[in-house]
């Protein structure tokens, strides 16, 4: 079970069952997806949360912790805003979910946190950040998961990311 090493979870057995569907469950669900009720992306079953937001992974929530880290010791009229796994509509109807929107001095930039689901999509991510770099954000950064594993190059990749966001 490779998905559950990589997050530190032993697992000794898996079950899969089948869901309890009601006969009119199509009508229940084109109600929801036609309806004006407000969604909250963020309502993730997960327990990787921290102040109200959900995070796919554990190196999505290093990285949060080095933001925060980089955004304590900024001065508060200069500091930056963390917006944490945001729903978006970029291009021509992509919907996407970059890791982090960030917004420094009024530069916007994001920070994607690629794990192995990434490997053999390069040509799709290059795609989504060309579409995102065409709306306006002016710096992408790519961080493997790897490269989260101590504070210190959390840190140092945050730093450097905040520094080329300031400078674009």
């Amino acid at each position: 079970m490779p998905i559950a090493e990589r997050h530190g979870i032993e697992a000794q057995s898996v079950y899969v069952g089948l869901p309890e569907v009601s006969s009119d469950w199509r009508s229940a669900l084109q109600s929801r997806l036609t309806s004006d009720t407000t969604t909250n992306h963020a309502a993730r079953v997960t327990n990787r949360r921290r102040e109200g937001f959900a995070f796919d992974s554990r190196e999505e929530l290093r990285v949060y912790e080095a933001l925060k880290r980089a955004q304590a010791t900024l001065q508060a009229d200069a500091t930056i805003s963390i917006f944490p796994l945001p729903l978006g509509r970029v291009g021509i109807g992509n919907t996407c979910t970059p890791d982090f929107l960030v917004v420094r001095e009024g530069r916007a930039g994001l920070i994607e946190v690629d794990g192995p689901h990434h490997r053999g999509r390069l040509a799709a991510d290059g795609t989504r950040d060309r579409h995102w770099r065409n709306s306006g954000f002016v710096h992408i950064e790519r961080i493997l998961v790897e490269e989260t594993a101590k504070d210190s190059e959390s840190d140092a990749l945050v730093r450097t990311f905040l520094k080329r966001l300031r400078t674009h």
